[in-house]
């Protein structure tokens, strides 16, 4: 994740640099910041209460700050429509920078239509992957003013199972709570549609299960076999740690050591 940031902020220092280098500076603009870089941003939030992109947003204001740009925070309360008319209203305001944590993951229509409305105006996208695939759509390859910085999201999913194998194997008769030999597990999912948790949620357990039997263990079994899913998710897609607990206090009420069923691991994704 540290790295998604420093790759968001290197892309600001660029653009910065170029609005200077094309003589922009001088206009004092509106918003959070001095204008002497020329750039007056708009930043498109998805959520504001996402913990996460909160401590995100707190770096990116302060080096927005340092880099004397102008800029605006917009939250659209996770309604995809609401960021759009966010962004067109940004637009006939003046902003010629928009820097986008898009509401719908992995919805390439979305993303042009973003695109679309901006014109020349340059579009960082941010965070949450505009491909189906966790890839970049064939759009950015198609814009020299547009691009997505992130994270692989198979990737990022094959590297998390991976590390949640090799941690149940080094602990493994200390999770194993029941001591029956097979680690029960709940899975939280933050969003039906986002492809990071799609993959991550995928891949959290199928390399996990991998790790554990080629050592030799069996692979880990979902609480709950009536869930088909194999995970619960966020029903409203805001990452909420609110429906963690809740999830969690509901199963504890079936699912606990006076049963002798117990949940021994929870994976949130």
């Amino acid at each position: 994740m540290k790295k998604k940031l420093m790759a968001l902020l290197l892309c600001l220092t660029m653009v910065a640099t170029l609005f200077a280098g094309c003589g922009g500076g001088g206009e004092e603009a509106g918003g959070e910041a001095g204008g002497d870089a020329g750039v007056k941003a708009t930043v498109f939030w998805y959520e504001e209460s996402d913990v996460y992109l909160s401590s995100v947003r707190t770096e990116l204001n302060a080096e927005l700050d340092k880099l004397g740009i102008a800029y605006d925070n917009q939250f659209a309360a996770n309604d995809q429509s609401k960021q759009i008319d966010q962004i067109k209203t940004a637009i006939a305001g003046g902003t010629n920078l928009l820097i986008v944590n898009v509401v719908t993951s992995g919805a390439p229509d979305t993303a042009e239509d973003i695109i679309a409305a901006a014109g020349d105006i340059p579009v960082i996208f941010f965070n949450r992957a505009i491909g189906t695939d966790g890839s970049d759509v064939a759009v950015l390859a198609d814009n020299a003013t547009t691009c997505f910085i992130g994270t692989d999201a198979p990737e990022a999913g094959h590297m998390q199972g991976k590390m949640i194998g090799e941690y149940v194997l080094a602990n493994y008769d200390t999770i194993d709570l029941n001591g029956d030999g097979v680690i029960s597990y709940a899975m939280m999912k933050g969003d039906e549609a986002n492809i990071e948790a799609i993959y991550r949620t995928q891949y959290g357990v199928e390399d996990a299960d991998a790790v554990l039997t080629a050592a030799g263990k069996p692979a880990l079994a979902y609480f709950d076999a009536a869930n088909t899913d194999k995970y619960q998710v966020d029903l409203g897609g805001a990452w909420s740690a609110q429906a963690a607990t809740d999830y969690m206090n509901t199963n504890l009420v079936t699912y606990n050591e006076a049963n002798g069923n117990m949940i021994e691991l929870v994976i949130c994704k």
